[in-house]
């Protein structure tokens, strides 16, 4: 067995900087709400920081259904982590261990599994992963020819 620590990607706040998964350890923390009618419950949610890996965890007091949306956000700055609460993805800032920035969208539903690394500077998508990336490419391509790139 090797003493040597895996190397994380690290993950943060594109409004704050803040780090979202301290330590440059496996998980990323964020601020997740989830509304309905009758309700609306604030809890901090915990994703994993591997590219294409998928699970959520949340407080033990809150059940995700199948389709759910979540909004995320900052858990420092409370800034949403996506240009509206309409959007379909998230996106938070990720520098690999070479020191290569990029941007990281992901999907906010509950079940759906799609992740989408973007090189900020040339506007393309540079990996794609998940079951569902087909489902969402369309939202992504739209959004990084917005101006015409």
């Amino acid at each position: 067995m090797s003493n040597i620590a895996p190397v994380y990607n690290l993950f943060s706040c594109p409004h704050c900087d803040v780090v979202l998964n301290p330590g440059n350890g496996p998980i990323i923390k964020m601020r997740g709400r989830l509304e309905a009618e009758r309700f609306s419950v604030v809890t901090d949610v915990f994703l994993p920081s591997g590219l294409g890996v998928y699970g959520r965890l949340t407080a033990d007091h809150v059940t995700l259904h199948e389709g759910a949306k979540i909004q995320f956000s900052c858990p420092k700055c409370n800034a949403l982590l996506s240009e509206t609460e309409e959007d379909e993805l998230a996106q938070v800032q990720m520098m690999d261990p070479e020191g290569r920035k990029y941007l990281v969208s992901f999907n906010k539903r509950y079940g759906k599994r799609s992740t989408f690394v973007i090189d900020p500077q040339a506007r393309v998508v540079e990996r794609e992963f998940g079951d569902d990336a087909e489902d969402f490419r369309g939202s992504i391509d739209k959004k990084l020819n917005f101006f015409g790139s």
